[in-house]
């Protein structure tokens, strides 16, 4: 799963503090480590929330946790090997180079290899060691090489 790099850094940053203080972490703890403005921050953690790699707790204590999958995602953003793409439950020849989750149910997956064979409605499935994501189809962008898929099933593994 690849997130810009601002985004990768808050999450570092949330983990961090969050196993420093056991508490809930505010966006402008976040912000003055990172050396971002708190509006800044306060807009990437409400979409790391969306994409559920963030919790939030309301309130005069309240902050933003970490979630499990926040954890694994900055494990497999460290992964290097490649993450093979299955087409109709056959292995194809393209690999996954960058996953983006788009709320509420779908992703855009940016592969390297031809996408010619991969049409509405097919079968997709993706996995490595960390990851699993199944879905079907939904488009497709010759351009930049990205499949549009509906999400049926996603999570990281331990």
């Amino acid at each position: 799963m690849k997130l810009t790099n601002t985004q990768e850094e808050i999450i570092r940053v949330l983990v961090d503090l969050n196993k420093k203080t056991g508490r809930a972490v505010r966006c402008n703890e976040v912000a003055e480590c990172i050396q971002r403005s708190p509006g800044t921050v306060r807009n990437l953690l409400q979409l790391l929330k969306s994409i559920k790699l963030v919790k939030s707790v309301p309130g005069p204590k309240g902050g933003y946790f970490p979630t499990g999958l926040a954890h694994e995602t900055l494990s497999f953003s460290q992964e290097t090997d490649p993450v093979p793409v299955y087409l109709n439950n056959r292995l194809s020849s393209v690999t996954l180079q960058e996953l983006k989750f788009k709320p509420p149910n779908s992703g855009i997956f940016r592969v390297s290899g031809d996408i010619r064979d991969f049409k509405t409605g097919d079968r997709i499935n993706i996995s490595s060691e960390k990851l699993l994501v199944c879905g079907r189809v939904i488009g497709r962008d010759d351009m930049s090489n990205s499949l549009l898929s509906s999400i049926e099933v996603a999570f990281l593994r331990e």
